[in-house]
């Protein structure tokens, strides 16, 4: 058993589904020094840092939320010390005002029984995994490959 870090940091400005990653953008903009766990992109050579996310940029409820992981409670802190939360969103500057913090430790640990859950926007498909799936003729063979590639 092991217990995780994590910080809830939502807003109170609404964020339609398409402007998710527009407020991501906008985040790491607003940093003046750059910090992998906002973008998981390594500066120096174009590579990625293959891990989890630390840091993540959602949308509940419509809220705006920021979600930190681990190290990424303590790097958030740059954000509120770089930016005065004015954010670019596709050309539009918005004030974003935070509604509430919320820290939590999350005990994570084995079961011995199943549990059954829902993955809801599922990207299933890549460039070509589609080409693959649309020379598949029949509902069965599709949802197989589906089911293969989850």
């Amino acid at each position: 058993m092991m217990k995780i870090k994590i910080l809830l940091i939502r807003f109170e400005n609404e964020l339609s589904f398409n402007q998710i990653e527009a407020f991501r953008r906008a985040i790491i903009h607003a940093l003046k020094t750059k910090d992998i766990l906002f973008h998981n992109h390594q500066s120096d050579d174009n590579s990625y840092r293959y891990s989890y996310p630390l840091i993540q940029y959602k949308r509940i409820n419509k809220k705006a939320v920021i979600t930190c992981f681990e190290d990424g409670t303590t790097a958030i802190g740059k954000l509120f010390i770089d930016s005065d939360l004015s954010l670019n969103l596709n050309g539009r500057t918005h004030k974003f005002e935070v509604e509430s913090i919320k820290a939590y430790n999350h005990l994570v640990q084995v079961w011995n029984s199943s549990f059954n859950y829902t993955i809801r926007k599922w990207l299933a498909l890549n460039q070509e995994n589609y080409r693959l799936y649309e020379k598949l003729e029949s509902v069965a063979e599709k949802s197989l490959f589906l089911e293969n590639i989850l």
